[in-house]
């Protein structure tokens, strides 16, 4: 054994680091076939839960915004969503999203993204199974992966809606268990596609690098080069959107100063912001999964923690809900410590699981009267088609530009110009993009549905084209002729 091995060698003091203990984290090959197939039954039905939501018309804000963008770029238009102001590269820089433009380009529906995204988290506790199996056996570990699977951060997320967190995390867990194995290459290929889904969700990958015990020359060169795309992505983050650099710290992370450099010369505000009530409870739900049991283990926690950390300083009201899809990269990659307790003190299998019981019944999107507000709609509400929005955009054509609330949006995605009503002829505060009214962009509208309770007025030049018990269609009178939506007469009396 040569000085550069016997070196890298006393590097790795921790025994669940090297490359040597590999084989005990190995299941047997039929274990893994056993475990794929059990971890099946629950993905398969988070697919149909979440497929009944889009169906039926149920949809979350961001699925028209990656409908749109990769129906877009499948007809070589580039990625150039309208629906936030801003395209798909421009908002969370991912350029990995566009895998999914050649599927477009076979069968143009969202359907591949709401499958894949499950198998994304599927192909995540299947690794965390696998690596349980040896001490558990594969049983006890397929109920601890499939009750991670089923637990209110990660099937909110899976059900709430499309994004590209979801698809970064399988990648970034299996980067960390290849730094874990001392596999520093294959980690860094695992870490770029987390990265070019989602950067953020790499920071976890690179606090594993860095941080994680058995740190040694070999990590370095591969953990610059991860470092380096993810600076990069960041930086166009922060500089592509409508809103600029400045708009996206002022939407975000405002708490912490007015910029950047502000707040890296205030460190205590981060103190602040991470011990403030608010803040602990957006934890709260990644420690109940399985997380508490790693308190005594903080090392293996930082890459659970670095991959929160944006939603835990971040002030953005969304970040504030357990049924948005931040949770998921958290509550995934803190298994990173805590499975190493479970194969030491199986045992605790049961705690794992109790945990994620009391906080289902606290707040999952199966249970019909959740005691916390998750900002989720329940998964029952689901199967129950909201008619009046499939049929308010019956008629409509497919060259014409649309303004639309939510749920009729769903349907309207396949166009080149399609925003959330009341934008942009009105600013929509809630979005850093979607600040201020559009005139330019209003021009690009040639319908507007908006809610039958909504009383903001229509603007100059449309008129009614159409209505349901629970939206309103109009025209722009100057470019449209009149189109009444045909199940007008049998849509009155629903979704009342």
């Amino acid at each position: 054994m040569n000085a550069t091995a016997v070196e890298d060698r006393l590097q790795r003091p921790d025994a669940d680091q090297g490359a040597d203990r590999a084989t005990s984290l190995t299941p047997a090959p039929g274990d893994r076939r056993r475990l794929g197939a059990a971890l099946a039954i629950p993905a398969a039905f988070l697919v149909w839960v979440a497929a009944a939501r889009f169906l039926n018309g149920r949809g979350g804000i961001d699925l028209p915004h990656f409908d749109q963008g990769l129906w877009l770029a499948s007809r070589g238009r580039g990625p150039a969503s309208t629906v936030f102001g801003e395209g798909l590269l421009d908002d969370h820089f991912g350029p990995a999203i566009l895998v999914f433009a050649p599927l477009y380009r076979l069968v143009a529906t969202p359907l591949w993204l709401i499958t894949a995204q499950v198998a994304a988290a599927w192909f995540a506790v299947w690794q965390i199974a696998g690596r349980l199996s040896p001490s558990l056996g594969w049983k006890r570990a397929a109920a601890v992966a499939a009750a991670l699977l089923l637990s209110p951060p990660v099937a909110s997320a899976l059900l709430w809606d499309v994004h590209s967190v979801a698809f970064a995390v399988p990648f970034a867990l299996a980067a960390v268990f290849a730094i874990q194995e001392d596999r520093p290459w294959r980690a860094l290929a695992f870490g770029l596609v987390a990265a070019m889904f989602r950067a953020d969700v790499a920071y976890g990958v690179l606090v594993a690098f860095l941080l994680l015990p058995g740190l040694s020359r070999r990590r370095l060169r591969p953990a610059v080069l991860l470092l380096a795309y993810v600076g990069l992505a960041t930086f166009l983050e922060m500089h592509l959107g409508g809103h600029g650099a400045a708009g996206a710290w002022a939407g975000y992370y405002s708490r912490l100063g007015t910029s950047p450099v502000d707040a890296l010369a205030h460190p205590w505000r981060f103190v602040t912001v991470l011990a403030s009530p608010s803040t602990i409870a957006k934890a709260l739900p990644w420690m109940a999964v399985g997380g508490f049991l790693c308190v005594g283990r903080p090392r293996l926690m930082l890459p659970g923690i670095a991959a929160g950390l944006t939603t835990l300083l971040s002030n953005w009201p969304g970040t504030s809900y357990w049924g948005f899809h931040y949770g998921i990269a958290p509550a995934v990659l803190l298994a990173v410590a805590w499975v190493p307790v479970l194969r030491r003190r199986p045992e605790r299998v049961t705690l794992v699981l109790g945990g994620v019981l009391i906080l289902s019944l606290l707040g999952s999107p199966f249970t019909p009267v959740p005691v916390i507000d998750t900002g989720n709609a329940r998964a029952i509400s689901f199967f129950d088609p909201d008619t009046d929005a499939r049929c308010i955009a019956q008629g409509i054509p497919d060259g014409a530009g649309v303004s639309a609330a939510i749920a009729p949006a769903t349907f309207l995605a396949h166009r080149e110009t399609l925003f959330y009503w009341p934008y942009p002829f009105e600013g929509a505060p809630k979005f850093p993009s979607l600040q201020d009214a559009r005139p330019d962009r209003a021009l690009r509208v040639d319908y507007i549905i908006r809610p039958s309770d909504d009383r903001r007025a229509v603007p100059d030049g449309f008129e009614a084209d159409g209505a349901t018990a629970r939206y309103v269609r109009y025209r722009r009178v100057a470019t449209t002729a009149p189109a009444a939506p045909t199940c007008a007469s049998e849509a009155s009396d629903s979704g009342r």
